[in-house]
């Protein structure tokens, strides 16, 4: 009870000269742990160093790491989860109050636990290899098996991740090599993962994006710019850019959006070649009609301006010439579909002129073709309303009431199916002739 109380005292005493006790539990109080198991000094100091505070109980998890001398490093702890990063503490006998801090994680590099590797079955691995040398193998036909075996079966999303890392890498690679057909292959199986409905792609759309951008905004493709049709397979990937916004876009995570800033902001460089031009507009216009009216539209001055230099001018490289034909090739057929419905007629060419400069009056024409040709659209539709209108009445002309089947595959024709009250069983039959089971015998159709 004495050593008790002569205890508690010394630990008073020593907290409030200000000093530094590691703290400890210790029979349901708090107590000081002294560092250098010497004494406090003053009043007390014999009864601490003959009898020193009990440690309480180590938790399991404590239990691993081991006790050194003051002073000396501190061994890593191994506990259940691996080892872990622990520091280095040196406890010095400093005046009360500066106790020396060391940093956290001070002292020799440590493992980590390893991440978890979710292997392939040899079966999954033999199906992996086969579809990725099919698909950028040289024969087209095992190449459409393959990519349509990717589009439907609902077992890939195990080698997705590698299906993922195949295509990021070959973009990678082959982009530096102006592999233009092996991009194209790529392209095609990005394609074919985006068609398939039981994948879920948004966990790997941090390498499938980049190499599609990577196909649309790269200067160069292939080998022959002026001569290979690079230009079909940057609309291409647009279209697949387009389809990724549509399908995963949201306010989270904003993929158009960031999309759209880095179109834009390749479209403005005036360092920009016309190939990047062209990828950059094509990847905006196939974002929708409104990004087409915000931000390509109040453009096309200041690009048909650059357009006619490169026409017009004075003798540049070929390669630039066909870029800026293909650059206005590009702006017309996207931007007259969205005038004719913005813009009421009649279509003046003075008018476009002087809203678009040198493309007013192409686009002018355009715009003109275009209402021509929606209106041909209306009336075909107008027309395969009518014909279907006609046909669902012919039974109400017959005076029947039932259930009519069309069969629009057979080669003899339509065959038509009625049953209802007039004259019992009604046919048409391929030959033209209407029979009926209760009625005439035959009718010319």
């Amino acid at each position: 009870m004495v050593a008790s109380r002569g205890r508690l005292v010394a630990s008073w005493w020593h907290l409030r000269a200000g000093g530094g006790p590691v703290v400890t539990s210790w029979g349901g109080l708090l107590a000081p742990r002294w560092p250098h198991g010497g004494t406090s000094g003053g009043f007390g100091d014999s009864v601490v160093a003959h009898d020193p505070p009990q440690d309480p109980p180590m938790s399991p998890m404590a239990s691993t790491v081991p006790l050194v001398a003051p002073g000396g490093p501190m061994a890593p702890r191994v506990g259940t989860l691996g080892v872990v990063p622990t520091p280095r503490v040196t406890l010095s006998p400093l005046s009360p109050g500066k106790e020396k801090k060391s940093p956290l994680l001070e002292g020799t590099p440590l493992r980590l636990k390893p991440r978890s590797v979710h292997e392939l079955s040899v079966e999954q691995q033999l199906y992996y290899k086969e579809i990725t040398e099919a698909c950028v193998g040289s024969c087209e036909a095992k190449r459409a098996e393959a990519l349509q075996s990717i589009a439907t079966d609902p077992g890939l999303y195990q080698m997705l991740p590698r299906f993922s890392t195949f295509i990021s890498e070959g973009v990678r690679v082959n982009v530096v090599q102006n592999n233009l057909a092996l991009l194209i292959y790529l392209m095609r199986m990005v394609k074919a993962l985006m068609d398939n409905p039981t994948l879920y792609l948004e966990k790997y759309l941090h390498e499938l994006i980049p190499a599609v951008m990577t196909c649309i905004v790269s200067r160069q493709l292939c080998l022959r710019p002026d001569v290979d049709n690079h230009w079909a397979l940057r609309d291409f990937a647009a279209r697949l850019v387009a389809q990724v916004c549509k399908n995963f876009s949201t306010t989270t995570n904003n993929i158009q959006s960031r999309i759209t800033k880095t179109f834009t902001k390749s479209w403005v460089d005036e360092k920009t070649p016309w190939t990047t031009r062209y990828g950059s507009i094509a990847g905006l216009a196939e974002l929708g009609p409104d990004v087409i009216k915000t931000l390509i539209l109040p453009r096309l001055p200041g690009e048909g301006e650059r357009i006619r230099n490169i026409l017009e001018g004075p003798v540049v490289s070929n390669i630039d010439k066909i870029g800026a034909d293909h650059v206005q090739t590009l702006l017309l057929k996207h931007c007259a579909p969205v005038l004719a419905k913005m813009r009421p007629p009649p279509d003046n060419q003075d008018s476009y002129k002087s809203d678009f400069g040198f493309l007013g009056a192409l686009l002018c024409t355009h715009v003109v073709k275009a209402r021509a040709q929606a209106a041909l659209q209306a009336q075909q539709v107008n027309r395969t309303t009518l014909t279907i209108t006609q046909v669902g009445t012919l039974g109400t002309s017959w005076g029947g009431r039932g259930d009519m089947g069309w069969d629009l595959g057979t080669p003899e024709g339509i065959c038509g199916h009625w049953e209802g009250t007039w004259r019992g069983h009604v046919a048409l039959n391929p030959g033209g002739q209407l029979k009926s089971s209760s009625g005439p015998s035959s009718r010319g159709a």
